[in-house]
């Protein structure tokens, strides 16, 4: 990282506030973390944008994509799982193998009673932190929610209304830590949350994507109207031309045209 701001510097474009340690300094700092603490709500696709400028947004030199093909929030945040993961892979990779709190994760949800959006969120992503502890042996003591209550002037991220009203997804996440993680149920139960969740996710990307949706359907009556079209012009040129020749068709000897 101090290479690459050193390179932008050298073109004009940055100047370094990094600071710079001593050899000695850094073998009194080497493994003295005791812990990893990060905030993690949403993954997103960036491309490279050279930017000018010492202020972090510059130097990172990236612009941030909006994936439209998945679930998102009112505030755009994408409900992308398989990210929270990669996030603790990649942390435990190269910081080492140390504890790791996620100090604040969650989703926005305008409803004010049933926030499916945010127990979706909460399950899904709640699944890859275990499989995050459980398969790649990540060092996670804690997972936060992100938030207890909401204020009127923010986006709805809290379990409870500004008037202390709570929703349904308090309810699952108070199942979720009274149970030391996801309950058990038999399979028939598993079966009918599992067809629930699929209905509702679908349900959710259709609310969120009626503008995709309406172009989509704009854009497949489009051709086949052209389509139509074509086809419609095609007969009618191959009828002309076929009444075109008739005209020039020699007659045999002896025939004569009767009028």
């Amino acid at each position: 990282m101090r290479e690459y701001i050193a390179s932008k510097h050298r073109r004009g474009l940055s100047s370094s506030a990094l600071p710079r340690l001593t050899e000695a300094e850094r073998r009194l700092l080497k493994g003295t973390v005791d812990f990893c603490a990060l905030n993690h709500f949403t993954t997103r696709f960036v491309m490279h944008e050279q930017l000018a400028g010492s202020r972090y947004d510059s130097d990172r030199d990236i612009q941030f994509l909006q994936d439209i093909t998945r679930l998102s929030s009112p505030t755009r945040l994408a409900v992308i799982p398989w990210g929270v993961r990669k996030l603790l892979r990649w942390v435990r990779r190269n910081y080492g193998d140390m504890d790791i709190y996620i100090t604040a994760s969650g989703i926005d949800d305008q409803a004010l009673e049933d926030d499916r959006l945010r127990k979706y969120y909460l399950g899904k992503y709640l699944q890859e932190v275990l499989k995050a502890y459980l398969i790649d042996k990540v060092r996670i003591k804690g997972y936060y929610a992100f938030k207890l209550a909401e204020e009127k002037s923010k986006p709805r991220f809290g379990f409870f209304t500004s008037d202390f009203k709570a929703k349904s997804s308090i309810q699952f996440y108070n199942k979720v830590i009274s149970s030391r993680g996801f309950p058990f149920e038999n399979s028939s139960s598993r079966c009918s949350q599992t067809q629930e969740n699929t209905e509702c996710t679908v349900c959710l990307f259709l609310v969120q994507k009626k503008p995709l949706i309406f172009l989509g359907c704009c854009f497949f009556s489009t051709l086949v109207l052209l389509l139509s079209i074509a086809i419609f012009q095609r007969k009618k040129r191959r009828k002309f031309w076929k009444a075109k020749n008739l005209q020039h068709i020699p007659l045999k000897k002896g025939k004569r045209v009767v009028s």
